[in-house]
């Protein structure tokens, strides 16, 4: 439902009610594969929606995701045997060009069990496109191929979850085999980048101990645009432990709990209702949560 209202207030009220993504599709792939495509990328907690953009012949591809893009940041587009066969106008693969005008590209298309050929015949622009392979993938694989894109915050965030986990039994489980099985990663880091996780890795290596292959394996899994963003918390993170762990002289059993807690609260959980904090632990939260001196966002 959209509400009647102008100017700013119209314009935040569209932006809260957008959804992460939709998925356009022939309306034969619904049950065996949209729906529970669907399915899994709630538990990834993605907000997805895709009842109304199940298209049949004679339905216009641009106009519904024309209509999809209007409500949603992404644009899935599940290009299968079925979707073909209803051989749309040439215009109209032509006409998704146009939706994508400028530098951030919103339709991802899936190939399923279509081949490259396949998509040749009909259309060389889809053909080219950057894609998501379905072949010899389980859906929740897909799944989190998709979030990295359409989502890249969330995706970072379930990689820091992975690794709190590491550190504290208590969080939801997060199917990080999935991940860790990608063969696909993004561009190499930047050697600024790799030098400023380098120095992340040392500070925390007494708590976290992740091989360097891994940790750089990790951020190439992320878009190139969320990269910063994530190196920055871990930057972050790392500079607030080594403060308080030296000022404090903190043990080694002191310096865990503290990586955990910081873990917590880039993470947004709250602290654990029995946990007794130490004046060094209510300091590293304070300390995390603060802008440092003299400085500019």
């Amino acid at each position: 439902m959209i509400l009647s209202c102008s100017g700013a207030d119209y314009i935040a009220l569209e932006v809260l009610m957008l959804h992460d993504l939709f998925i356009a599709h022939a309306s034969e792939d619904k049950e065996d594969f949209v729906r529970p495509l669907a399915n899994a990328l709630k538990t990834l907690e993605i907000d997805v929606w895709y009842d109304e953009l199940s298209m049949t012949f004679g339905d216009s591809i641009s106009a519904s995701i024309d209509a999809g893009l209007r409500d949603s940041r992404y644009g899935v587009l599940v290009l299968s045997r079925n979707f073909l066969s209803k051989r749309w106008p040439e215009y109209e693969y032509r006409s998704l060009v146009a939706l994508e005008t400028g530098k951030q590209k919103r339709i991802i298309p899936i190939w399923r069990d279509v081949t490259r050929d396949d998509l040749l015949t009909y259309s060389p622009y889809l053909a080219d496109k950057l894609a998501v392979l379905s072949e010899g993938k389980e859906l929740l694989g897909i799944a989190l191929e998709v979030m990295r894109i359409a989502a890249p915050d969330k995706f970072s965030e379930l990689v820091r979850r992975h690794v709190a986990q590491q550190a504290f039994k208590n969080q939801p489980p997060v199917e990080m085999e999935k991940i860790s099985k990608w063969p696909f990663l993004w561009e190499p880091l930047k050697q600024s980048e790799l030098r400023r996780l380098r120095l992340v890795r040392e500070v925390l290596l007494e708590v976290f101990p992740q091989k360097w292959e891994d940790l750089v394996s990790d951020f190439r899994r992320d878009i190139p645009e969320a990269r910063e963003k994530e190196i920055q918390i871990w930057e972050r993170l790392a500079g607030t432990y080594a403060v308080i762990s030296r000022e404090h002289s903190l043990a080694g059993h002191q310096k865990k709990m503290l990586f955990n807690e910081l873990m917590r609260e880039s993470l947004a959980i709250p602290t654990s209702p029995d946990l007794e904090s130490p004046a060094w632990l209510s300091r590293a939260i304070r300390d995390y949560r603060t802008s440092l001196p003299d400085g500019d966002e």
